[in-house]
């Protein structure tokens, strides 16, 4: 009994020993969780400052990966870019086939000079022809040729950017390649766009675009059978026109001839603007007027194209003769009387609106 007694009065006093100890940890707790709040109440503004300084750091710290996110960004798209840029460059002046290139009449599509009498004979036959039979009919309404006229000029003004882009190209690469040649002959880029060299040899980058410059006249030409299944009407201007841009594509080829790299960039470069022009109104869309912008196009490169003829007879002097002057010769003529029957038409077609605007507001006041 003793000892039982003495066990349990031992067990009582270690519960109690525990209820003490408990009760010294909680007012511990409570005193420091008190001291931290009385602390932080009395440091309020010291506190708020900490927070402030660390959300700028982390504003800035954000600003910084927004700019550097930019940046890389900047870096990727510049390097797309280049890569573009180089992929461009190889297919319109660094392929195999275009640094090769060799007009010989025997190899290539077109190259001769049956062909192209065939053709331009061909062209007018086939374009008096349907307009005759057209004249005869008794069909009054224009045909319906639906998107072909539209996306016809499409494709034309896309070729036009090609030949465009590649013919800079391959006259800037031309002109990095043989620079050592100026410097001895004491000429500049200019001067070899306008005249070449005697001896100069139908080869390389920029005959390679002369020589699509000449087929794309070829696919110019169904225009006017457009123009005649549609409008019923075929003017001689036309088929002038568009059989002496064959020609002197042709000549340019052949004889090398001087002016042609300045000559097919006037021309690629307005063809562009002017299908495009034509692609926006055969959609529909709203247009003042389509006839006088073409007008106004072909005229301004006309003037420019007879500046460059002045240039190139005043170096064939100076610089003791540039290659294939018969050639530009022969075309020069030819522009000369295309100029003439243009001036005709354009006079011509703007006085009838003169006329015909006159009559209106006379109409109309009365």
């Amino acid at each position: 009994m003793k000892m039982w007694q003495s066990e349990e009065i031992k067990q009582t006093g270690m519960h109690e020993a525990d209820k003490i100890a408990r009760y010294a940890r909680r007012r511990r707790r409570n005193g420091k969780d008190k001291g931290k709040k009385r602390a932080i109440e009395n440091d309020k503004p010291g506190e708020r400052g900490k927070i402030e300084t660390k959300m700028d750091e982390m504003q800035k710290s954000m600003v910084k990966r927004e700019k550097r996110g930019q940046y890389h960004i900047h870096i990727i798209s510049y390097g797309i870019l280049l890569l573009v840029m180089e992929t461009i460059k190889y297919w319109l002046i660094q392929h195999p086939s275009i640094v090769a290139f060799r007009w010989t009449p025997t190899q290539l599509y077109g190259a001769t000079w049956s062909f192209l009498i065939s053709a331009i004979s061909l062209y007018v036959i086939a374009a008096l022809t349907l307009h005759l039979l057209l004249k005869l009919s008794r069909l009054r309404r224009s045909l319906p040729l639906g998107p072909i006229p539209a996306l016809h000029s499409l494709i034309m003004s896309l070729v036009s950017v090609a030949i465009f882009t590649g013919t800079l190209f391959s006259a800037e690469a031309e002109a990095r390649d043989t620079r050592w040649l100026w410097r001895r002959s004491r000429t500049t880029s200019f001067e070899w766009l306008l005249c070449f060299p005697l001896g100069t040899r139908p080869s390389g980058r920029v005959f390679f675009w002369s020589y699509v410059f000449y087929l794309s006249r070829f696919l110019h030409l169904l225009r006017t059978f457009f123009v005649v299944l549609r409008d019923r009407r075929l003017s001689f201007l036309r088929l002038f026109n568009n059989s002496v841009l064959l020609v002197m594509s042709f000549l340019w080829l052949e004889f090398s001839q001087s002016l042609q790299v300045l000559a097919i960039l006037f021309y690629t470069s307005a063809y562009s603007v002017v299908c495009a022009f034509r692609f926006w109104t055969e959609l529909g869309l709203p247009s003042k007027t389509p006839l006088s912008f073409s007008a106004n196009c072909q005229l301004a490169l006309l003037g420019c194209n007879l500046a460059c003829h002045v240039g190139v007879l005043s170096l064939h002097y100076l610089r003791g003769g540039c290659n294939g002057i018969g050639a530009w010769l022969f075309n020069s003529l030819l522009n000369a009387a295309f100029l003439v029957q243009f001036l005709k038409s354009y006079v011509k077609t703007h006085s009838q609106r003169k006329s015909k605007s006159s009559s209106a507001c006379s109409s109309s006041t009365t």
